[in-house]
């Protein structure tokens, strides 16, 4: 009986040690996958570090830039806008 006891303690100790480590977990709203696979979308034929628009008309300083999140690893999108006076040239990148 005394070691079904401490078996039991055993498995319990387990289980609480275990618990946090599954509460890192989160589950995504349909929303927010929805918006990743938009943004997915949009960086799919893209290569790393490649400026582009989001908007073909507008502001022409305003471009964007698909990139990993450093540590999660996930897609995000990097907004950039020129300072007053400038504009981004999307052929040479600059």
């Amino acid at each position: 009986m005394q070691r079904l006891l401490h078996i039991a303690v055993y498995v319990l100790l387990l289980l609480l040690m275990l618990l946090p480590s599954q509460a890192k977990f989160s589950r995504k709203t349909k929303e927010q996958l929805e918006e990743e696979a938009k943004l997915e979308a949009l960086c799919r034929h893209r290569n790393q570090g490649e400026f582009f628009r989001l908007e073909a008309e507008g502001d022409c300083r305003k471009v964007a830039t698909c990139d990993k999140e450093p540590g999660t690893g996930s897609l995000r999108l990097g907004p950039l806008k020129c300072p007053g006076g400038l504009f981004f040239d999307i052929e040479r990148q600059t």
